[in-house]
């Protein structure tokens, strides 16, 4: 694919904010977990909250992140080209866990929650990056859906990215993969497959695009507003006394 033009970029910094849903979901329910668990085991879980750092959430945050990025990792590579935004946050993910596991000087509160901010800063700006990306293919297929179909020169990206789309149908995306298949040429081209494919298919492509573009960008909000929250507790100086809860 990556000889294709219009296909495939030599590599992306960019991240799907797609993971924040489900980040979201998943601190709630440890949460509603650990209020039930404080009831019983109070003990062992105040010695655990006594050792983390507000750095340590933000990690957990990014963590999930990460580990999302590495589920739909074929995808996302078929579509961004090389992942190097998520091997970026690995990397910034391993160099904290490093520092704060070892006893150094390094190993202090404020330089590792710096380190953790920026990582999330940059995260963010990856998926406004992600979210751009987007916003320009769905121009393309919606303007110039001739050029994306083009049997000679084909912009194929706006048709791979429905492989990161939500809530894409499976006959949907059969017809879209199939169409591919022959825009590249590893199938015959079938002028009628195609011209039904663009009256019938791109409709629907361009409905699910403007549906993810608008979670997307609600997700990118939802996490400065998560950024500046952080940084509101940390103006404050300490994470919360867990003895007097």
């Amino acid at each position: 694919m990556a000889g294709i033009p219009g296909g495939l970029p030599a590599g992306s910094l960019s991240l799907t904010p797609n993971f924040v849903l489900w980040a979201a979901i998943c601190f709630i329910l440890l949460f509603i977990a650990g209020t039930i668990a404080w009831l019983v085991l109070h003990d062992p879980l105040l010695r655990l909250l006594r050792r983390l750092w507000l750095s340590d959430l933000i990690v957990a945050w990014l963590l999930y992140a990460a580990l999302y990025h590495l589920v739909i990792l074929k995808a996302f590579r078929t579509v961004e080209g090389a992942p190097y935004a998520v091997w970026g946050l690995w990397a910034a993910l391993g160099l904290y866990v490093l520092l704060r596991r070892l006893r150094t000087p390094l190993r202090r509160p404020e330089l590792l929650f710096g380190l953790a901010v920026l990582t999330w800063a940059a995260v963010i700006a990856a998926g406004a990056q992600y979210v751009q990306e987007t916003e320009a293919d769905a121009a393309l297929l919606a303007k110039q859906p001739q050029a994306v179909l083009s049997t000679d020169s084909p912009h194929l990206r706006p048709l791979l990215r429905v492989l990161l789309l939500t809530r894409v149908d499976d006959d949907t995306r059969a017809a879209t993969l199939t169409a591919v298949t022959m825009l590249d040429g590893a199938a015959p081209p079938d002028p009628t497959l195609l011209t039904t494919f663009r009256l019938e298919r791109i409709p629907q492509l361009l409905t699910h695009y403007q549906r993810d573009l608008a979670k997307l960008q609600t997700y990118e909000w939802m996490q400065v507003a998560l950024m500046l929250l952080v940084l509101l507790l940390w103006g404050f100086g300490q994470m919360p006394p867990w003895e007097t809860l």
